[in-house]
């Protein structure tokens, strides 16, 4: 873009439609300070041009560096600038991105006192206190607006404005005219002026926290119709063999009748998949054929369980159906996500199953299923 703005003698911006044609307009390069002339010809776009074509690539943003000059004097003749709406997205926890929401709230006008005019790009050309808080404003013309950081401490607003088409402007009256249509006031930051963010976050934090406690209670009650559910099977299959079996007792010890009772705990090295287990639970194994297991439990990293083949036989991948879950080759586990754990062992009690354990230890498992 060709200089459209340069300055007199007396550092005043000067637009090449409102001044002498030629060396008369007697300006300089904003950059280099160089002498400039006035290029006002019928066939090229008008602009400054350096004298015995001595231009630089550092000089042609110049004219972007005057508009922005020319956006901080007219926004500093402002007896007071309209502040925009705020607007802040609230997630207390990225654990739980569903609970999450956005406020919106109006501000009021502010009368600015702290200018820095001659602070140049990327930097604050005001500052003032709204509510309390500090407040930087920028006045940004070209891509560098879009580039403003903030350090989120002090509030950060800009004043962005785009760069103009080739020709657009040629006259202050026209620079005038397109920061009005184009510039516009945006926040980077903007500071919880009225506490309604936080207002939000400890709203979402007790939904979390009531969340928690009933999928808690959720999967207590799962847990306790699973092991019901097993009991009446396994009393089933056993009447039907003729072998009367009358569990007694609260779950965790209808646990061990169904395991045969408590074995000593002994150091031994587990598989890696059995960590994988959420805590307070039980694994379900499942004895299918002479040498193979399967092995359910619910997961301790996602809202579902994990079905494990022992050992992972050749095919073991198509050998379950969806409702089970999809098979995960690296891991050699079947991940089942949603399905209820009761729907799952129900589905290996009413097929062929030679055995079955219930147990929350580790190391009970591990000698059932022969890896101990």
């Amino acid at each position: 873009m060709g200089l459209f703005a340069a300055v007199d003698s007396g550092e005043n911006i000067r637009f090449v439609g409102d001044v002498a044609r030629g060396a008369a307009c007697e300006c300089f390069c904003p950059v280099c300070r160089s002498p400039v002339v006035a290029k006002q010809g019928a066939v090229l776009i008008w602009h400054f041009a350096h004298e015995a074509g001595q231009e630089r690539p550092e000089c042609l943003p110049g004219s972007l560096n005057l508009l922005r000059r020319l956006a901080v004097q007219q926004l500093r003749q402002l007896a007071s600038i309209p502040l925009p709406p705020s607007r802040l997205a609230v997630m207390p926890d990225p654990r739980f991105p569903s609970f999450q929401d956005v406020v919106t709230w109006d501000n009021s006008a502010v009368s600015i006192q702290n200018w820095d005019t001659a602070a140049p790009s990327r930097q604050p050309a005001a500052q003032f206190v709204h509510e309390g808080y500090i407040v930087n404003l920028f006045v940004e013309v070209g891509p560098s607006g879009a580039a403003i950081a903030s350090n989120h401490e002090d509030g950060c607003l800009v004043f962005a404005c785009p760069e103009p088409q080739e020709g657009a402007i040629s006259s202050e009256a026209d620079a005038l005219k397109f920061l009005r249509l184009h510039g516009s006031l945006r926040w980077v930051f903007c500071p919880d002026f009225k506490g309604i963010a936080e207002g939000a976050r400890s709203r979402l934090l007790a939904e979390i926290e009531d969340h928690m406690r009933r999928k808690r209670e959720s999967d207590a009650e799962i847990e306790r119709k699973t092991q019901l559910r097993i009991s009446q099977i396994i009393s089933q299959q056993a009447e039907s063999a003729g072998r009367p079996w009358s569990p007694t007792g609260t779950a965790p010890q209808l646990q061990n009748q169904i395991a045969h009772g408590p074995e000593p705990v002994q150091t031994i090295s587990l598989p890696q998949w059995m960590s994988w287990k959420k805590p307070k639970t039980s694994f379900y194994a499942f004895k299918t054929d002479v040498n193979s297991f399967w092995v359910v439990m619910q997961s301790a990293t996602h809202d579902g369980c994990y079905v494990v083949p022992v050992p992972a036989f050749e095919g073991w991948d198509e050998s379950l159906p969806p409702l089970i879950g999809t098979a995960d080759l690296e891991r050699e586990v079947f991940v089942s996500v949603g399905t209820p754990i009761n729907q799952i062992t129900t589905w290996f009690f009413e097929r062929k199953v030679l055995q079955s354990r219930i147990d929350s230890d580790p190391v009970q498992i591990a000698k059932f299923i022969g890896q101990a």
